[in-house]
């Protein structure tokens, strides 16, 4: 669990803040999204742990699975 909250945000954080294409669009949004961007735009630090939940669940999905 602690490899998993370091590498989380390792990854997470460059996902929301960095790598833009040229129309801007990053990897990771920080808006509330199904199929398109909604108005609703959540903290930095929610998006975080969404990204921690998401790594690790596939991480533990995936090795005690």
């Amino acid at each position: 669990m602690a490899g998993q909250t370091v590498v989380a945000p390792a990854f997470g954080l460059p996902a929301t803040q960095f790598f833009a294409d040229e129309r801007g669009v990053r990897p990771a949004s920080q808006h509330i999204s199904l199929t398109h961007d909604w108005g609703i735009k959540l903290p930095p630090v929610v998006v975080l742990l969404v990204i921690w939940f998401i790594v690790t669940a596939t991480s533990n999905g995936a090795n005690l699975g």
